[in-house]
């Protein structure tokens, strides 16, 4: 199947450094381009799902994940974008690409914890500030064990920190236009 849509996905997806790219991301950035007039998100999933230049990753949990739609739209706005992934097939992903992309995310959601901490109110929420506390604690746990497996294989730690630091091709051309 080629139409514009997906046509431009796949084009998006090529151009990426990311391997897995959140469905609701590329539904919005085509939203913004004008190309989603007439397509909602279900229909959008079912496009790429039935293309075989597509993998349509969902999510699969033991129990039913119940987002509150205000929450899922802070997250978004914070650039975390929860639920189904979308990969490009022709795209192989190395072990250096997956893990540099995990480590971006999770340092994103450090920056996001830390932040929540920062402006967190201790008298309106007793327990909510623990699970923060405990959320950070694990977060910066995982990130400091993934720090240290890839410390023992160097050379794959230090391409994966500098193509984390590196920021998206699109960021460049914008960050080399300011200057």
């Amino acid at each position: 199947m080629s139409d514009p849509i997906t046509n431009r996905v796949a084009a998006i997806m090529a151009a990426s450094d990311e391997v897995y790219i959140p469905i609701h991301y590329l539904y919005q950035q085509l939203t913004a381009e004008g190309l989603m007039v007439w397509t909602d998100l279900p229909t959008f999933q079912w496009l790429l799902s039935n293309d075989e230049r597509f993998e349509v990753l969902q999510e699969e949990f033991e129990e039913p994940l119940e987002l509150m739609s205000d929450l899922e739209a802070e997250l978004e706005a914070l650039g975390i974008f929860p639920g189904v992934q979308v990969k490009l097939r022709a795209r192989q992903a190395s072990e250096t690409e997956v893990m540099r992309g995990f480590l971006r995310h999770l340092r994103h959601i450090n920056y996001v914890l830390e932040e929540l901490w920062r402006w967190r109110s201790e008298a309106d929420d007793p327990e909510g500030e623990a699970d923060l506390i405990q959320l950070l604690m694990f977060s910066d746990m995982v990130e400091r064990e993934i720090a240290r497996v890839l410390s023992e294989h160097s050379d794959l730690l230090s391409a994966v920190e500098k193509r984390a630091e590196t920021p998206p091709a699109d960021e460049r051309t914008k960050w080399s236009e300011i200057n």
